[in-house]
C-alpha cells in the first residue's frame, strides 16, 4: 500500500525531492563554482522525463559477526547526504537481506576442494576433520597487504569477501603481475566458474577485472582470425544472466550441475593464477553467504585446480555464441591449457 500511494503521488514527491536537493543538482552544472543559482519553480513534471543512476552498494560485515551484513553507499554519499535518502538505504537493506541464505550441504564439498588443491596452506584451517570457515576469514583479514606479496612462485593466500572487493582486487592483479613476470606462459582465456548465488557479477568491477586479466594473456595473432579464442568465458548453471553475457566474451551453461556445490566460484588463469571461493553462511545457520577461499600462482595448486575444473566443464554444454558441443568441447580443452 504505501509503495502504491508513492507510484500514484510520484509527480508530488519529484517536485519536493527536486527543490530539496537543487543545491547539489545545480553545484555540478555550474560553471563559475562562486556564483549562487537559486530555484523559483518547478514546472510541471512528467513521469517519462526520468533518468536512471548507478548506485555502488557495498555489503559490510563485521568480523565478530560475519553473518550479520549491512549496505556501505559511502562511495557514492556521504554523511546527512546519506541520511536524506533513507528510502534507498531501506531497499539497499533489504535487497541484501533477501540474499541470505540456509547452509546447504555442499557447503562442506567445497572446502573440502580447497583442502584438496592446497593441503599443506590448509591445514592450518582445519578443526577435527572440517575446515573452518571462520579461521580462513580470519587469517584473511589480518593477512599482509598486497604490496608485501613475496616475489616467489609459491605464493598462496587467504581471500575473504567478494573478489570484486578493493582489496581483492589488488591481490588479483597483483598476483596476476607476479606470475607473469616470473612465468613465460602466456594462456589465450581465463574461465571463471560462476557461484550459484544471485546477482552476482552485476557490478561494474567485473569488466574491469576481466580486463587486466585480459592484459596478461597472449597477444592476439591478427594474421589468423577465424582462429581468436574468447578471452573470457564464464560457466553458469542454468540461466544465463544478460549482465554475465554482456561482460564474458563467451558464457557456456550447464543445467545438469548438481554435482557441484552451489556456493563454490573458481577463477583460472591456466598456468599463472587460481581463486576458490566458497560462498556460504559463516558461524550461522541462515546468513548472507560469505565469500571465503584462497588466491594462489603455486605450479601445483593451479595445476590441481585446472583438473578439477576440466571435470566442472563436462556438465556445460549450452555456448551463448550457438557453437555445436563438438566445438564447445574442443574450446574448452584448449582453454585449460596453459601456454
Amino acid at each position: 500500500m504505501v509503495l502504491t500511494a508513492r507510484l500514484a503521488d510520484a509527480r508530488e514527491t519529484v517536485r519536493d525531492k527536486f527543490r530539496h536537493f537543487y543545491g547539489e543538482f545545480s553545484a555540478r552544472m555550474r560553471s563559475d563554482p562562486q556564483k549562487r543559482r537559486f530555484l523559483y519553480s518547478v514546472d510541471h513534471v512528467e513521469p517519462g522525463n526520468r533518468f536512471s543512476n548507478v548506485v555502488r552498494v557495498v555489503a559490510k560485515s563485521r568480523l565478530r559477526q560475519p553473518s550479520s551484513v549491512e549496505p556501505d553507499l559511502s562511495d557514492w554519499k556521504v554523511g546527512y547526504e546519506i541520511e536524506d535518502r533513507g528510502q534507498v538505504v531501506e531497499s539497499c537493506a533489504s535487497f541484501l537481506a533477501g540474499l541470505s541464505r540456509d547452509r546447504h550441504p555442499a557447503d562442506g564439498l567445497g572446502l573440502n576442494l580447497l583442502s584438496e588443491v592446497a593441503p599443506e596452506f590448509m591445514a592450518s584451517f582445519v578443526r577435527g576433520r572440517e575446515v573452518s570457515p571462520s579461521l580462513l576469514l580470519r587469517r584473511a583479514l589480518v593477512s599482509k597487504t598486497s604490496a608485501d606479496i613475496p616475489a616467489a612462485p609459491a605464493f598462496i593466500d587467504a581471500v575473504a569477501g567478494s573478489l570484486f572487493t578493493n582489496a581483492n582486487f589488488r591481490k588479483v592483479a597483483d598476483t596476476l603481475r607476479n606470475a607473469a613476470d616470473l612465468r613465460k606462459v602466456r594462456p589465450e582465456s581465463c574461465v571463471w566458474l560462476v557461484p550459484q548465488v544471485t546477482s552476482w557479477g552485476a557490478t561494474r568491477t567485473l569488466p574491469a577485472m576481466l580486463d587486466q586479466i585480459t592484459e596478461r594473456l597472449a597477444a592476439r595473432d591478427p594474421q589468423s582470425p577465424s582462429e581468436l579464442m574468447p578471452r573470457s568465458i564464464a560457466l553458469v548453471a542454468g540461466r544465463m544472466p544478460n549482465h554475465l553475457v554482456e561482460a564474458f566474451d563467451l558464457v557456456v551453461s550447464g543445467h545438469d550441475v548438481s554435482t557441484i556445490p552451489p556456493g563454490l566460484e573458481v577463477l583460472l588463469v591456466p598456468g599463472l593464477m587460481a581463486a576458490i571461493c566458497v560462498h556460504l553462511p559463516v558461524d550461522a545457520v541462515r546468513a548472507f553467504p560469505v565469500p571465503v577461499g584462497l588466491l594462489t600462482f603455486d605450479d601445483l595448486v593451479i595445476e590441481r585446480t585446472r583438473s578439477f575444473l576440466q571435470e566442472c566443464s563436462h556438465y556445460f554444454t549450452v555456448a551463448s555464441n550457438g557453437m555445436n558441443l563438438l566445438e564447445l568441447r574442443t574450446l574448452l580443452e584448449r582453454t585449460m591449457e596453459s601456454r
